[in-house]
């Protein structure tokens, strides 16, 4: 479920041999289905939520904010800056991980190190929006920015819910 409706369909934008390795495994199992597209924009268009995890080992903006459309959500997950400074600048909201690892790398480090973007632009943090404390989304057509530069223990929190709803709704595959 993503903003109280059903997940249709995911788009995989990768040159990993793993990746279309198991966009093939996921062809039987069914609703929400998997596909591979060529391209970077092909996966970002008409998306509402846009997930980064590109192991880059540079700055590489490779998402740019022309793909997007209003009201998505990215999550840009890299110790480097992966997505189009414009995405950061334009976004209704931004929640972070934690402000002094995403200061200093990460998607947002390069515009705080210019100055183009300070504390005072963050929302909050992401285990705030989780638990409830404050809002993440306050209305649908709102472009919302999660940066996460890799905090364990959010990680754990994350992936322990991420596993209690895919219980919940049946969904995954249980692993021996």
């Amino acid at each position: 479920m993503l903003n109280g409706l059903p997940v249709l369909h995911r788009a995989i934008a990768s040159r990993s041999a793993a990746a279309n390795a198991f966009v093939r495994s996921m062809k039987d199992q069914g609703p929400p289905r998997f596909t591979m597209v060529n391209a970077l924009d092909q996966a970002v268009r008409n998306a509402d939520l846009v997930v980064t995890a590109t192991g880059l080992s540079a700055d590489t903006p490779i998402i740019d904010a022309d793909w997007l459309q209003r009201g998505a959500t990215v999550c840009a997950l890299g110790s480097f800056q992966e997505i189009d400074s414009r995405i950061i600048l334009q976004a209704d909201r931004i929640y972070i991980d934690n402000w002094e690892a995403g200061r200093q790398r990460g998607n947002l480090a390069p515009l705080v190190r210019s100055g183009a973007l300070s504390r005072g632009r963050i929302a909050g943090e992401i285990a705030d929006v989780v638990s409830g404390r404050i809002d993440g989304r306050t209305c649908s057509d709102q472009t919302v920015l999660v940066v996460l530069v890799g905090i364990g223990a959010l990680d754990i929190a994350l992936g322990a819910e991420l596993l209690k709803q895919a219980r919940l709704q049946g969904s995954g595959l249980p692993l021996d």
